[in-house]
C-alpha cells in the first residue's frame, strides 16, 4: 500500500523529527523532555493515525473487497486520514458520520473532494459496532472501528515504533482516545520504566479495563492513565491560552482536543515535582492538527 509523501523511519529521523522540547520551564527544572513529531509524517494522514492505518489497508488488499467502511465524528482526525488514504489508492470508502445531515465543516469537505460516500446517523446507531461489522459484510467491505482500533492498528503503531533507536525513557506521554496507539507503545520495544496515557476526557469507562488488560500482560512495566481534567472537544479559555503560549515558547503547534492536555498535564506535573531529577521523559505528538480547523481565527 503506497502513500505518496510518507518517507520511511530513516528519512523521518533525518529530519529531526525526534527533538528536546525547548520551554523555560524545563529550563528550571531537571527533567531532559524529548518529542516525538509523529505529526511530521505526512501532511494529511497525520501522525499515528498513518500507523494505525497500515495494517488495515493490508488487510483490504488482500481480502477481494470492494471498498472500506469506518466511522468517526463530524471532526474525526481518523476520517480525515482514512479518506485521503483511500483516495491516494483508489480505494471507495463509506463514512459514518455521528450526527445529522446538516452538519458542514471544511473536514468534510475534505471527504467529499476525496470522494467519500457520506452517511450521518444518530448517536444510538452509531455506536452499534455489530451492525455495521454486519453491514460491512453483507456489502463485501472492510470495517475498521474508529479511530483504526483493533490488533492491525495496534501492530501497525508497535511495527513503526520498534524501528525507532530512541534509547531509553524514564516515562513516556502519549494522549488515548481508544487506546490503540498507547496499546502499540506498552508492546514495542521502545524502553521506558512508566508508559502514562493522558485521558482527554472521553468518559469511555472501557478505557480502564483496557489498561488494566495490557499491565497483566506485561509483567515489570507500568502503564497508567491520568486525566487530562478538560472536556473533551471542549475549547476552554484555559487551553486556548495554553495552546497559544505553549506554541510561542516552544514553536510546536498543539491540537487542543489530545495533544494540548496532554502537554499541559506534563507542565503542570513538572512544576509539581512529579518527576526524579534526572529522569528522561518522552512526549509523542500524535497529530491531529486538521481538528484545529473548527476553531476560527486561531493560530495557523
Amino acid at each position: 500500500m503506497v502513500i505518496s509523501g510518507t518517507g520511511g523511519v530513516n528519512d523521518f529521523l533525518r529530519r529531526g523529527w525526534v527533538h528536546p522540547v525547548k520551554h523555560p520551564l524545563l529550563d528550571q527544572y531537571p527533567v531532559t523532555t524529548d518529542i516525538l513529531r509523529l505529526d511530521r509524517i505526512h501532511p494529511q494522514i497525520s501522525g499515528n493515525k498513518w500507523l494505525k492505518l497500515d495494517y488495515w489497508l493490508q488487510k483490504f488488499r488482500q481480502g477481494n473487497l470492494k471498498g472500506i467502511l469506518t466511522a468517526g465524528g463530524p471532526w474525526s482526525n481518523h476520517l480525515h486520514a482514512c479518506a485521503f488514504a483511500c483516495f491516494e489508492n483508489g480505494i471507495p470508502m463509506k463514512a459514518l458520520v455521528k450526527g445529522h445531515e446538516a452538519i458542514n465543516n471544511a473536514m468534510l469537505d475534505d471527504l467529499l473532494t476525496w470522494k467519500v460516500s457520506l452517511r450521518f446517523v444518530n448517536r444510538g446507531l452509531f455506536y452499534q459496532k455489530d451492525h455495521w461489522e454486519n453491514y460491512a459484510s453483507e456489502n463485501n467491505l472492510l470495517f475498521i472501528p474508529m479511530g483504526g482500533d483493533g490488533p492491525e492498528g495496534v501492530a501497525g503503531v508497535t511495527r513503526w515504533l520498534n524501528q525507532l533507536p530512541l534509547g531509553t525513557y524514564d516515562e513516556i506521554f502519549c494522549s488515548v482516545g481508544t487506546g490503540t496507539t498507547l496499546e502499540g507503545i506498552a508492546v514495542s520495544n521502545l524502553q521506558y520504566s512508566q508508559l502514562t496515557g493522558t485521558e482527554p476526557g472521553t468518559g469511555d469507562k472501557k478505557l480502564e479495563d483496557k489498561i488494566a488488560a495490557i499491565n497483566q500482560h506485561l509483567p515489570g512495566k507500568t502503564i497508567r492513565l491520568l486525566p487530562s481534567g478538560e472536556r473533551m472537544g471542549k475549547l476552554t479559555p484555559d487551553i486556548q491560552f495554553f495552546m497559544q503560549d505553549w506554541f510561542h515558547k516552544t514553536g510546536i503547534m498543539a491540537d487542543f482536543v489530545y495533544t494540548a492536555p496532554m502537554f499541559k498535564l506534563f507542565l503542570e506535573m513538572v512544576t509539581k515535582n512529579a518527576f526524579t531529577p534526572g529522569s528522561r521523559v518522552l512526549l509523542i505528538h500524535t497529530g491531529g492538527l486538521q481538528g484545529n480547523r473548527s476553531i476560527e481565527g486561531f493560530i495557523s
